[in-house]
C-alpha cells in the first residue's frame, strides 16, 4: 500500500522532475469538464518537424521503426482522450491539425489500460526550466539516461492496479468517471524524446 504524500484539487497539473537541484519539465496533464484527459509533453512543445510511424519496443529497444508521416508544426503538439467519440487525438497545439487519430472503445473505461509512454532526452541534455511544480519526482543524481513515463488509465473504482516493480516515483490523479496514473521509470538507456502508444487498445493484465 502506497502513501499519498501530496495532493491538490486542481483541473491542469505538471509533473516535473527533481535532479541535481535543477528542475526539468516533465508533462502536464489535464481534465475537462466533459472528462477529456489532455496530456501534453515537455519536449514536444516547440516548432518543428514531427515524424509518425510504428516501431516494435521490446524491453525498452525499438526496432523496424518507419516513419509513415511527418509534418511540420508550429507550437509543439498533445494527446487527448475523447470520451463522447471514443477516440485518442494526437493534435497540434493549441487546437490545430489532428496528426493521428486512434479509435477504441475505452469509455466508460471497464479495464485498466495502457494510454501512452513517453521517453525522455538523456537527463543531461534536458532543458532546465524556472516553472517549478508541487509535484516532482526525486531522480538519483549519479542517474543520466532517459526517464520513461507510461500513462495508464483505470475505472473510477479500481480492484487490481497493476503495479510496475520499477516504478521510481508515482502520480495518480482523476475526474468523476475514471484514474490516471502516471508511473515514472528510470530507463537505463539513452533515447530521443518519443512518444509512443499501443496499436490495441492496451490493456493491463498480469
Amino acid at each position: 500500500m502506497s502513501d499519498v504524500i501530496k495532493k491538490i484539487s486542481k483541473k491542469r497539473v505538471r509533473l516535473g522532475l527533481r535532479w541535481n537541484d535543477a528542475f526539468i519539465n516533465f508533462c502536464t496533464v489535464v481534465f475537462t469538464s466533459d472528462n477529456t484527459f489532455i496530456f501534453t509533453s515537455g519536449f514536444h512543445n516547440e516548432k518543428g518537424a514531427l515524424e509518425i510511424g510504428t516501431s516494435r519496443v521490446f524491453q525498452g529497444q525499438f526496432s523496424g521503426a518507419q516513419a509513415l508521416e511527418t509534418h511540420q508544426i508550429t507550437n509543439g503538439c498533445h494527446i487527448s482522450l475523447h470520451p463522447r467519440e471514443g477516440v485518442m487525438h494526437l493534435r497540434e497545439n493549441p487546437r490545430g491539425r489532428v496528426l493521428s487519430e486512434k479509435k477504441f472503445d475505452w469509455f466508460p473505461v471497464r479495464k485498466p489500460f495502457q494510454l501512452l509512454r513517453l521517453y525522455s532526452p538523456p537527463l543531461d541534455e534536458c532543458p532546465k526550466s524556472s516553472k517549478s511544480s508541487p509535484f516532482l519526482a526525486p531522480i538519483p543524481t549519479n542517474y543520466h539516461d532517459s526517464i520513461l513515463v507510461t500513462i495508464d488509465i483505470f475505472p473510477r473504482i479500481a480492484k487490481q492496479h497493476f503495479p510496475n516493480s520499477q516504478s521510481v516515483w508515482i502520480f495518480w490523479s482523476f475526474c468523476p468517471e475514471y484514474l490516471v496514473r502516471a508511473s515514472f521509470i528510470l530507463a537505463r538507456r539513452r533515447t530521443p524524446a518519443i512518444i509512443c502508444w499501443p496499436v490495441d487498445d492496451g490493456f493491463l493484465s498480469d
